[in-house]
C-alpha cells in the first residue's frame, strides 16, 4: 500500500478496508453455505425436498444485518468524502492547468512549474482546469483524483506530512500520448519551498518558457520523437510542412517559429498530428527567448 502522505489518506483507506473486509467475509460465508447445502441437502440424501416458510428469525437477521452493514459503509464513506472535499483554511493556492499532454502549476505571484512543489505540513488547495479536452488529475499516494474540465474549475486539496516525490498521472484517456502525461508532487521542507518560490530556476529563459507552456510534453530535447518533432537539432534545418494539403520544404528559422506559435494549424508538420495549440499570449521577447533556446539545442542532423 502507498505511503501515508496526507491526513485524508487514513479516512479513505479505512473506508476501503472496511468495505473490502465485509465483502470478503460475505463471499466466504456464502461459499461455505453453498457447499454445505449442496452436500447436506443433496437429492441422494433428500429425494423429497423439504418446504420451509414463515421463519421470523431468519427474516429479521437478513433484514437487520445488511442494513447495519450498509449504514456502516455509508458512515466510513462519508468520513472519507468529507476529508477529501473539506477545504482547510490557510491553504496554499495553486492553479493546475492540464493540456495535451502535460501539466502546468501556477503559484501566487505568477511562478509556474511543470511539477507541483508543496511545503511539508501545509495544506495545498488545487484549482484544476483544462486547456483542451477532459483530463484527470490523479495522485495515488494522496488518494486524490479529480477531473480537469475545459471551461470549468474543479477543486481538490492535499497535504504532505513528509518530504518526498509522488507521481501524478492523467486518469482520463485524452489522446495519443495519454500514457506519457506524467508529472510529480515534490514535497519539500517549508524553508526550501520558500527559497524555490522566490528564486528563479537555474534555466535559460527559453527553457523556462518551454516548460511553463507545456512544450516539452510533446517535443523532446534528446532526439526522441513524441507527439511532435524533437527540438534537438531542429533549428536551422529543413522540415516538411503541409501547405493546403501539399508537402512543402521550409527552413526552421526565427520567422518560422513565430508563425507556428501564432497559428500552428496553418502549416502543420508532415507526419505529426495537428494538435498543437496556438500561443498568442507570448510576447515578442518570450518568442525570441524560445528561438534562442532552440538554437542552443544544437544543429545536429534533423529528426523528421
Amino acid at each position: 500500500m502507498n505511503q501515508q502522505a496526507v491526513n485524508a489518506v487514513l479516512s479513505v483507506d479505512r473506508a476501503f478496508l472496511f468495505i473490502f473486509g465485509v465483502s470478503a467475509a460475505i463471499l466466504v460465508l456464502i461459499t461455505l453455505a453453498t457447499v454445505y447445502f449442496v452436500i447436506r441437502y443433496s437429492r441422494q440424501r433428500h429425494p423429497v425436498p423439504a418446504d420451509f416458510d414463515h421463519n421470523l428469525l431468519a427474516e429479521i437477521i437478513w433484514t437487520v444485518i445488511p442494513t447495519l452493514l450498509v449504514l456502516a459503509m455509508f458512515f466510513y464513506g462519508w468520513q472519507s468524502f468529507s476529508a477529501l472535499r473539506g477545504m482547510p483554511e490557510g491553504a496554499l493556492e495553486v492553479k493546475v492547468l492540464a493540456r495535451q499532454w502535460s501539466w502546468s502549476f501556477e503559484y501566487a505571484g505568477g511562478r509556474r512549474s511543470p511539477e507541483l512543489y508543496v511545503p511539508v505540513g501545509r495544506p495545498v488547495r488545487l484549482a484544476i482546469t483544462s486547456a483542451d479536452v477532459i483530463h484527470g488529475f490523479y495522485v495515488p499516494a494522496f488518494r486524490v483524483k479529480m477531473d480537469a474540465v475545459p471551461g470549468l474549475t474543479t477543486q481538490a486539496w492535499l497535504r504532505a506530512d513528509q518530504p518526498g516525490d509522488y507521481d501524478i498521472y492523467c486518469s482520463v484517456y485524452c489522446g495519443l500520448e495519454h500514457a506519457k502525461m506524467l508529472s510529480r508532487v515534490r514535497a519539500v521542507n517549508p524553508e526550501d519551498f520558500e527559497r524555490w518560490l522566490t528564486q528563479e530556476p537555474d534555466l535559460m529563459e527559453g527553457a523556462k518558457i518551454a516548460q511553463r507552456e507545456g512544450c516539452l510534453g510533446c517535443h523532446s530535447t534528446d532526439g526522441s520523437l513524441l507527439v511532435g518533432p524533437s527540438f534537438k537539432g531542429l533549428f536551422g534545418h529543413q522540415t516538411t510542412v503541409l501547405d493546403q494539403g501539399r508537402p512543402v520544404e521550409v527552413r526552421v528559422d526565427a520567422e518560422f517559429v513565430r508563425q507556428v506559435l501564432a497559428d500552428p494549424t496553418r502549416r502543420p508538420t508532415q507526419g505529426f498530428p495537428p494538435v498543437m495549440p496556438a500561443y498568442p499570449h507570448l510576447t515578442p521577447e518570450q518568442t525570441a527567448a524560445l528561438v534562442e533556446y532552440l538554437k542552443s539545442l544544437g544543429h545536429e542532423e534533423h529528426q523528421p
